[in-house]
C-alpha cells in the first residue's frame, strides 16, 4: 500500500490511522470471514409470535406508559436516490433510438425494471411535474419516436439542470400521491410519528442525513410543520446528525491499489447503516423507534402500522418490566422472595435469546 505524507494528513483529518486503512484494504482484498450459522430462526426459536389475543394488552401497556417515558424516532436518511435510479442511468447509456426499437429493447431480460417503469410511470407521484418540465425542455412529445420520448422523460427526471431527482436524498423524493398533494418519505415519517410516537404532547425525531442536504430537509420541515400542528396539536422537535467520517472506508482499484480522485487524493466512501451506531448511541431516550427513511406506508395503512408499532413497544416494556423484576428477586430486593432460578433461566433463553 503506497501512502504519501499528503495521504497520511488526509487520513488523520478524518480521525483515522494508517493501520486502520491497511485493515480496510486487507478486508477488501481478502474478503470477510463468513459467519457460521447455528440454524435458521423460526417461530419460538429466535422469533416470537404475538397472538391476536395478546395484542390489545401490549398496545394498552404502551399507551399507559408512554407519557411516563421519553420516546424518540431514529431515522437513517442519508441515502441518495442514485442507486434507486441505477437502471435508468443504464438505459440512458445503452439505448440509442433507431437501430433497435424501444419495444425490442424493453423485452430483453435485463430490462424488466425499465419495462415496468415505462408501463407504469404515469402513476409516479412526480409524473405530471416531469411531464411539464419535459415539455418545457424538449417541446411536444412525439409519439412516433417512443424511444426518444422515454429518453427525454428520463433525462428530465435525472439531469442536474432539470429536476435533478437522482441527486436528491431519497427522503425528499415524492413517494406517495394524495388528492391534497404529494408526500415525501421525510413527511410520511413526521406524520407517522405523530400517531404513535408522542409522549406528553411532544414528538421527537432524529434523522441522520448527508451534511450537504441539511438545508433541503430543514426547508421541507418548515413547509410541513403548520399542517402537522393542525392535524395532531403536538409539539414537534427534530434533530439531525451526520455519519461520522471516521467510519468511512477507502476504495481500491481492480489492481488492488488505493483508488484516487482526479486531484490525487484518496477516495473515501460512506459505510453502511452499521456505522450509525455512534449516532444511535447519542440518543437520550427511554424508547427509540428505528425505521429507515424509505420504509414508509401510505396514509391508508398508517393507523394499522401504528397498532403494530404500539404492540411491539408494549412487548418491549413488558420484557423490560419482567427483567427488572427478576433482577430484583435475584438480590431479594423489595419482595424478599427468593428467585425461581429455573423460571429466570427459561426467560433468559426463550425471551432474551441468551
Amino acid at each position: 500500500m503506497n501512502i504519501s505524507e499528503t495521504d497520511i494528513r488526509q487520513i488523520q483529518d478524518r480521525q483515522q490511522t494508517v493501520e486502520q486503512i491497511q485493515g480496510q484494504v486487507d478486508k477488501l482484498i481478502k474478503g470477510l470471514i463468513p459467519a457460521r450459522l447455528f440454524k435458521a430462526a423460526t417461530i419460538d426459536e429466535g422469533i416470537e409470535r404475538i397472538s391476536r389475543e395478546e395484542r390489545p394488552r401490549y398496545i394498552s401497556l404502551y399507551n399507559t406508559a408512554k407519557d411516563n417515558i421519553t420516546i424518540e424516532k431514529f431515522v437513517p436518511a442519508s441515502g441518495e436516490a442514485t442507486r434507486m435510479f441505477k437502471f435508468l442511468f443504464e438505459f440512458l447509456d445503452r439505448y440509442e433510438p433507431g437501430p433497435v426499437s424501444l419495444d425490442e429493447f424493453l423485452e430483453r431480460p435485463e430490462n424488466l425494471d425499465l419495462k415496468r417503469f415505462h408501463q407504469e410511470k404515469a402513476i409516479l407521484p412526480f409524473f405530471k411535474e416531469v411531464l411539464k418540465k419535459c415539455h418545457d425542455c424538449y417541446g411536444e412529445i412525439n409519439s412516433n419516436d417512443e424511444g426518444m420520448d422515454l429518453k427525454n422523460f428520463v433525462h428530465t427526471m435525472l439531469d442536474h439542470d432539470k429536476l435533478n431527482l437522482s441527486h436528491l436524498p431519497k427522503g425528499l423524493i415524492p413517494f406517495h400521491s394524495y388528492p391534497d398533494g404529494n408526500r415525501t418519505p421525510f413527511e410520511e415519517h413526521l406524520y407517522e410519528a405523530g400517531i404513535y410516537a408522542a409522549s406528553n404532547a411532544k414528538v421527537k425525531l432524529h434523522f441522520t442525513i448527508s451534511e450537504r442536504h441539511r438545508d433541503l430537509f430543514t426547508k421541507k420541515y418548515e413547509q410541513v410543520l403548520p399542517a402537522l400542528h393542525d392535524m395532531f396539536h403536538l409539539e414537534y422537535s427534530i434533530t439531525f446528525s451526520y455519519q461520522d467520517k471516521s467510519t468511512d472506508t477507502v476504495a481500491i482499484t481492480p489492481e488492488n491499489e488505493l483508488f484516487r480522485n482526479k486531484d490525487g487524493s484518496l477516495l473515501f466512501r460512506r459505510s453502511g447503516h452499521g456505522a450509525l451506531l455512534h449516532n444511535l448511541n447519542s440518543i437520550d431516550a427511554d424508547l427509540v423507534f428505528i425505521k429507515n427513511i424509505d420504509n414508509v406506508v401510505s396514509k391508508s395503512h398508517v393507523y394499522e402500522l401504528s397498532e403494530y408499532k404500539s404492540m411491539l413497544a408494549g412487548y418491549l416494556i413488558d420484557v423490560q418490566n419482567k427483567t427488572f423484576d427478576y433482577l430484583k428477586s435475584l438480590h431479594h430486593e423489595d419482595t424478599g422472595v427468593k428467585a425461581d432460578l429455573d423460571e429466570i433461566l427459561n426467560f433468559g433463553k426463550k425471551t432474551l435469546n441468551i
